[in-house]
């Protein structure tokens, strides 16, 4: 088995491969619990002994016989562990994270304080800041490296940069609801403070979208509402300083805290976030961006927080069920001409129902043309509920920062280089040699060679990891430039010829999520090179970095047991907003205000300070009050165990993407399959996708030869899809035992999913491309989500093809519905 596959040794397997390493660690957990309460004050008298035990015997016969019903009944559930389980978004769940649960609920602690989760407060914490380094989000300074008055002094510094905020939440419904809670605070905010600002004659110096500053008593109210998200969060704070710097406190009387009048004079304002947006919304309403295929927990979140339904603005998609960026300018456009508010524009990172990566890059890059054009912003919430732990093949394990570079990605464009500039000896293959090649290269291309590189530049290159001295180096090679004792090829700015790009970055992981599949029924299969991701994925997942929030699932691609979802937020100061309290100013100047997150390090005592570090209470920053502990020490040992990186639990994030590319190659094959074969198939197969799934999910149809309506074509594939699922909604009570194959099915219709957003699809298969055939009837496709981590490495290892056994099966109840006309 292939080193890659180690991963395998952290999962119980489709047969309870690791049964006896779950008993063992089980049964260890459970004897240092029982140890731990055991030894809790040892001489308290006991509760009952085996004297009272013997008289009630009967009771534990009663649960003994309660239990025996209970796993038998359970033995009725779909078998998300098999491989042969490719039906809906769940699957395999890891040792760690089972362990980490079981832990958990032993003790049963309540994440809501660290009085009632003493421990796993700081788990959550810690699990969190290894989402937020994945999505691409920098965690809070860490409180542990402080012991000394200088390190503390860095601590500070780092404390007034932008950091993020993330917490579990019990899945991806609450996450999404959350997101739009801060974002509809957010957008309205700045309103209140010019209310504020006014009545009280403060002066407040703010910066448009389009980076021009005016006071915010000027400032128009489309303008306010459409400032940058981080100028509207950071405005809280700027406002209180200016509070600080004014007279208002003499002339109001006030003798409290600066920030609890900041907070009072806000209060006073009809647009402040405690009195809601009854007032905002009559003269802006709210509008949230969203395409028809996103998550319905947007539409409950606009429900929820009062601004309605009819505020999610549907985008059109095309034929991938991705957002249209035309159809998105033009919809922003109009709600820009009509005063509308934009609380945000929602981009899905794998679609609930077909795995989709909405182009993020993309919004983004017009986020900032409205900016510039428009002087409008918005917050741009990222739905990675199913699709963000793929960010995992992203990142590298051996880099710690977010501009950081290790070699195996920067030798790519050395080598490039190497070729370009025709140097006389080859690419350095281990960063040792980087240094002396650069120096070769200065020698080679300099007008003056005694001007070379500092020596201490080039000794901090000599390492695994290219970091912020690099840039130095760059630097080095532009001001040499300009003053004419180098030349490279006329080019004016050397950083161009160096300089990593995102799309070097996603050429890394389709070089790491590369690899051959034999398709075809032997002796006529073909070896196929499949990988993954496109560049247009590639790139969206690297533009999560820069959206304002991200919802994720732990407890579908993390791979860890329900419930378990989370968000993610790029700067932690919303959490003022949330619990609507102004921030503790420690200095007059607003750009130096310190912000303290949720776990932090106060110093204290003087000469001899002392350092003490303590986890604020969640509760009054979070929807949800109390929440198990036992989710974050899931969690928590899992990102331990299986780092959230390309090396560890990449390896089965990229198995499940490739199996997913497996089975789209074989369905885009099929028909091709049979005509070789001479085999007479009375239908076709059509995967929905041209070009193959954005994830692991994979939507196709059946569809009769030579009958192009919609109508048959529809009950043909809810035919089929009953042969692949037991309906227990609909009281069927029968075991799974006898099930081969899961599939799951969806149902694609208008208004949600327009005509032209299908019309590709229904050409390719042949069907009627009435518009209003489709309106009247939409499309019921097949799905499989092919996200069980043993699907690869089984195949790979020559064990089982479980995608050609599925087809193979696949292929039996189609033939056996076909011939049945009459029953479909």
């Amino acid at each position: 088995m292939d080193e890659r596959y180690r991963y395998l040794t952290q999962l119980l397997g489709p047969k309870s491969e690791n049964e006896d390493l779950l008993l063992n660690l089980t049964r260890r957990v459970i004897a240092d619990y029982a140890h731990w309460r055991r030894n809790y004050f040892p001489d308290d008298p006991i509760a009952f002994g085996p004297k009272i035990k013997r008289k009630f015997e009967e009771e534990t016969e009663r649960l003994m016989h309660e239990l025996d019903i209970a796993l038998s009944e359970m033995r009725r559930s779909f078998p998300f562990h098999s491989p042969r389980y490719i039906a809906h978004q769940q699957s395999e769940t890891t040792l760690p994270s089972l362990l980490g649960l079981f832990l958990g609920t032993l003790y049963n602690t309540n994440i809501v304080t660290p009085e009632s989760g003493s421990v796993t407060v700081d788990w959550e914490v810690d699990a969190c800041n290894a989402l937020l380094r994945m999505l691409g989000f920098r965690p809070s300074p860490n409180p542990h490296s402080v012991d000394t008055p200088d390190a503390f002094k860095q601590y500070e510094e780092q404390l007034r940069h932008e950091f993020g905020w993330c917490h579990l939440t019990s899945g991806g419904t609450l996450a999404n609801i959350e997101a739009m809670w801060v974002a509809r605070i957010v957008t309205y905010f700045p309103l209140a403070v010019k209310d504020a600002c006014i009545k009280h004659g403060i002066a407040l110096s703010i910066k448009l979208a389009d980076g021009t500053e005016s006071d915010i008593r000027d400032a128009d109210a489309m303008d306010l509402l459409g400032l940058k998200p981080n100028e509207s969060i950071y405005l809280l704070g700027r406002f209180t300083s200016a509070v600080q710097a004014s007279d208002v406190a003499t002339s109001t009387g006030h003798n409290g805290s600066v920030s609890s009048l900041a907070w009072q004079l806000l209060n006073e304002s009809p647009f402040a976030p405690a009195k809601g947006i009854q007032d905002a919304a009559k003269q802006h309403t709210p509008v949230i961006f969203t395409s028809g295929a996103a998550h319905y927990s947007i539409q409950k979140a606009a429900e929820v927080l009062g601004i309605g339904s009819d505020a999610v603005v549907r985008v059109d998609m095309d034929e991938h069920f991705r957002l249209s960026i035309p159809d998105l300018r033009s919809k922003i456009t109009d709600a820009i001409r009509n005063k509308r508010a934009i609380i945000a524009v929602v981009g899905m990172i794998g679609t609930t129902e077909e795995g989709s990566v909405e182009p993020i890059h993309d919004i983004l890059s017009l986020r900032k043309m409205f900016e510039t054009e428009k002087r409008q912003s918005f917050w741009l919430h990222v739905d990675g509920a199913w699709g963000g732990f793929i960010r995992s093949l992203f990142v590298d394990a051996s880099v710690s920062g977010t501009r950081r570079v290790p070699f195996s990605l920067f030798s790519r464009r050395v080598f490039d280089l190497n070729r370009e500039l025709q140097m006389p000896d080859p690419a350095p293959e281990t960063p040792d040699k980087l240094g002396a090649w650069l120096y070769a290269l200065w020698a080679r291309h300099a007008t003056t060679p005694e001007e070379g590189i500092p020596a201490v530049l080039l000794e901090s290159l000599e390492a695994g990891i290219v970091d912020d001295d690099y840039q130095k180096v760059l630097q080095q090679l532009v001001h040499q430039t300009k003053l004419g004792r180098l030349s490279f090829k006329g080019i004016d700015d050397p950083r161009t010829l160096f300089a990593i790009t995102q799309l070097d970055r996603v050429a890394e992981v389709k070089e790491f999520a590369r690899d051959n599949v034999s398709v075809g029924l032997h002796p006529m299969s073909e070896e196929i090179d499949i990988q993954w991701p496109s560049d247009d994925v590639g790139l969206a997942m690297l533009a999560t970095a820069a959206a304002n929030s991200i919802t994720i699932d732990p407890h579908k691609m993390g791979y860890t047991p329900y419930p378990c979802g989370a968000i993610a937020f790029r700067n932690d100061r919303i959490r003022h907003f949330v619990r609507q309290e102004a921030p503790y100013i420690t200095s007059t100047s607003a750009d130096t205000q310190l912000h303290m997150p949720i776990r932090h390090v106060e110093q204290s005592g003087d000469p001899m300070p002392k350092y003490r570090t303590s986890t604020a209470a969640a509760a009054p920053f979070t929807i949800e009050g109390s929440r198990p502990g036992s989710a974050a020490c899931s969690l928590w040992l899992a990102s331990r165990s299986m780092p959230f990186d390309r090396e560890h639990h990449g390896e089965m994030v990229r198995a499940s993407l490739l199996a997913a590319r497996s089975l789209y190659e074989w369905l885009n094959r099929w028909d091709g399959l049979h005509e070789r074969a001479r085999v007479d198939k009375l239908y076709e197969l059509r995967p929905y996708c041209p070009g193959g799934p954005d994830t692991n999910i994979v939507i196709f149809a059946v569809k009769q030869k030579n009958n192009s309506n919609i109508g048959d074509f529809n009950r043909l594939n809810d035919k089929v899809y009953k042969s692949f699922s037991i309906l227990s909604e609909d009281g069927d009570r029968r075991h799974s035992y006898s099930q081969p194959f899961f599939l799951s099915r969806t149902k694609i219709h208008a208004p949600l999913y327009s005509a032209a957003t299908t019309v590709d699809f229904r050409k390719r298969a042949g069907l009627d491309t009435d518009p209003a055939e489709y309106e009247q009837h939409g499309l019921s496709v097949l799905r499989a989500t092919v996200a069980n981590p043993y699907i690869w490495p089984a195949l790979k290892s020559g064990q089982t093809d479980f995608i050609q056994d599925f087809l193979r099966v696949l292929d039996d109840a189609v033939i056996g519905v076909v011939r049945r006309p009459g029953d479909y």
